[in-house]
């Protein structure tokens, strides 16, 4: 009905990067200057490292162009002429600028990182067909990124830092976050699993509603909603878990759903009983994977 939570499953860059195979193509972004580009290139050489057997290309000023050539380590050059050989005062793009780029019919890639610091060009990335959008993101002026690190550059002109990265490490650490996101896979270390109780979850969806700080709490009339879909919509069961201030959610869950289409193992698993409960089960959520929204 009007105004009914409504749940948004946050879905990780980690997993669209992974459907991407094992060679995505790749468009690296550097429209500014000489040195600029220069510094960029242990960035690059990481990213070719990283990712061995994908083409990765380059969208650079056209001064720069036959410079990044000679290095050998783009598959292919575009060139874009954005902030001009000698500009000083860098402007933000603009509708028009992204218009332009799009004219110039670059083939789609999968992934494009673009390794300016600072964000006056970031909104041409929208004027490129891409799949993941990496780069440096400044709080005040938010971009729709996939996988973004904090813009430093304009951070240490507002308040001098005493000490800094170089510019090349910066860089080099946005493709790490690349790579990091790629290759991670649900779990930071293997768990010792034992046996519960439970049994086997392979047909069910557990819901852990609970969190310690209410901050990332989703409502009840959302777990509710969620588990009566799921039961309503497939043909798996629900299991609620969580410590035993939880009882009260998982009565209110039980009271809409089927009996034989619920386990409530609340207050039943223990922190080190999850990672054999939750690898057996069909699907999990949790409060950080659900928000309220509308």
């Amino acid at each position: 009905g009007a105004g009914a939570p409504v749940a948004q499953v946050w879905t990780s860059p980690s997993n669209t990067l992974r459907a991407l195979g094992s060679s995505p193509s790749i468009l690296v972004v550097k429209l500014d200057h000489i040195g600029d580009f220069v510094t960029a290139l242990p960035a690059v050489k990481r990213l070719r490292a990283a990712f061995p057997t994908s083409a990765v290309s380059l969208l650079c000023a056209p001064f720069v162009a036959d410079l990044a050539r000679s290095t050998g380590l783009f598959s292919a050059v575009y060139s874009f002429d954005f902030f001009g050989a000698r500009m000083q005062e860098p402007r933000f793009a603009n509708a028009d600028d992204v218009s332009e780029l799009k004219a110039l019919g670059l083939p789609a890639h999968d992934i494009i990182i673009d390794l300016r610091q600072e964000d006056e060009a970031r909104a041409l990335l929208w004027g490129l067909d891409a799949k993941v959008r990496v780069g440096f993101a400044d709080p005040v002026n938010l971009y729709a990124l996939d996988i973004a690190l904090p813009e430093l550059e304009r951070c240490m002109r507002r308040k001098p830092w005493p000490a800094m990265s170089h510019s090349s490490t910066r860089m080099v650490l946005l493709v790490e976050a690349l790579v990091h996101a790629r290759d991670m896979r649900g779990e930071t270390a293997r768990f010792a699993s034992r046996p519960h109780p439970a049994g086997d979850l392979s047909d069910c969806v557990i819901l852990a509603q609970g969190t310690r700080l209410g901050i990332k709490g989703w409502t009840a009339e959302g777990w509710v909603g969620l588990a009566a879909a799921i039961v309503e919509r497939t043909s798996l069961d629900v299991v609620v878990i969580g410590r035993g201030e939880e009882a009260e959610m998982a009565a209110r869950i039980a009271a809409v759903l089927p009996p034989d289409r619920l386990r409530d193992l609340v207050g039943q698993v223990d922190l080190a009983d999850l990672p054999g409960v939750m690898q057996s089960a069909a699907a999990s959520r949790s409060s950080s994977q659900l928000r309220p929204s509308g």
